[in-house]
């Protein structure tokens, strides 16, 4: 089976360790992540993937559990010297974490794609039970215009304003908005298309204005499910909820329904919202119903069968 994955921010990153149990249990399978790259950006004269990086380091083991993001027994020697210099490091990397985007920029400047260079990474890593794939090799930038008719790039809006503007508007700018050829070979070639726990807005949405992809999903609707990215009222971590309210949607499972109508056909939602099952239904989605808090390996593998119907064998 060929299971695609649309990704992004820690609770694709959660899902897809879940996915790499299930991969340990039933080595037939194949596991393609989609990566959103709207966060990307320069920092530090080096080029930074934020989504992409916290998948690396969630399935390689690397990942800060406590911080979210960045690498475990990281130091940041080097934005704690800057700030003693007087500069405005207001975007924190690790130094570990440094070492990696150097490597990155340096393959970038020698000519690599992203993909490319994110598939080296991954070998370095020693990851070979995922592919990791960046949507587009061309930049595409999520620009935020709050209600104050600022602009703002994903990480000036999520890091240095810790999400606090009220959003009016997002878009996403790119010269060229181009997929990934591997991105678009590994959607053609899918069994099973999963929209990941994710903020939409932020990393979803980015995946979904490449036109290529875009009109690819809508013919993979049959096959393609939605795991909802919030238990009630609440994401588990991130701005969704409150993005929501200042955009104007239902703040519910029901909300996530609408935002993805046009290209799932099924959406999983916790056992507590049980309750929304016939609204979401009377939109054309069928629903299913699990737990999906995904605060432990056990239950990481548990959704990750449940969406797949790969059995758990005991």
């Amino acid at each position: 089976m060929n299971i695609v994955v649309l990704c992004g921010g820690v609770g694709a990153a959660r899902f897809l360790l879940g996915l790499q149990s299930l991969k340990v249990l039933h080595p037939e399978i194949n596991i393609s992540a989609i990566v959103n790259t709207g966060d990307d950006d320069i920092f530090y004269g080096q080029y930074v993937c934020p989504d992409i990086d916290t998948i690396l380091y969630h399935l390689s083991q690397l990942h800060d559990e406590q911080r979210g993001w960045g690498r475990k027994n990281d130091t940041f020697h080097f934005v704690e010297t800057l700030r003693q210099l007087g500069q405005d490091a207001w975007f924190n990397l690790g130094d570990k974490d440094l070492a990696l985007n150097q490597v990155r920029t340096d393959l970038l400047s020698r000519g690599s794609t992203l993909d490319e260079v994110t598939t080296t990474l991954s070998k370095k890593l020693k990851i070979d039970n995922v592919n990791i794939i960046p949507m587009s090799n061309e930049r595409v930038t999520t620009v935020i215009t709050t209600d104050d008719n600022q602009k703002l790039k994903m990480q000036e809006y999520f890091v240095r304003e810790q999400s606090q503007p009220n959003i009016a508007h997002v878009s996403y700018e790119g010269e060229h908005l181009t997929a990934n050829k591997t991105a678009i070979k590994s959607i053609k070639n899918a069994d099973r298309i999963i929209i990941a726990p994710s903020n939409p807005f932020l990393s979803i949405f980015p995946i979904l204005s490449i036109n290529e992809i875009t009109d690819l999903l809508k013919t993979k609707r049959h096959i393609t499910t939605a795991i909802s990215p919030l238990i009630g009222n609440s994401a588990i971590k991130g701005p969704l909820a409150y993005n929501m309210k200042t955009l104007g949607y239902e703040i519910n499972s029901i909300g996530i329904a609408r935002l993805y109508k046009d290209f799932i056909c099924n959406i999983v939602i916790d056992e507590s919202d049980s309750e929304l099952e016939d609204k979401i239904n009377a939109l054309g989605i069928k629903t299913r119903i699990c737990p999906t808090l995904m605060d432990s390996e056990n239950r990481r593998l548990n959704l990750a069968s449940f969406v797949t119907d790969i059995e758990v064998l005991r």
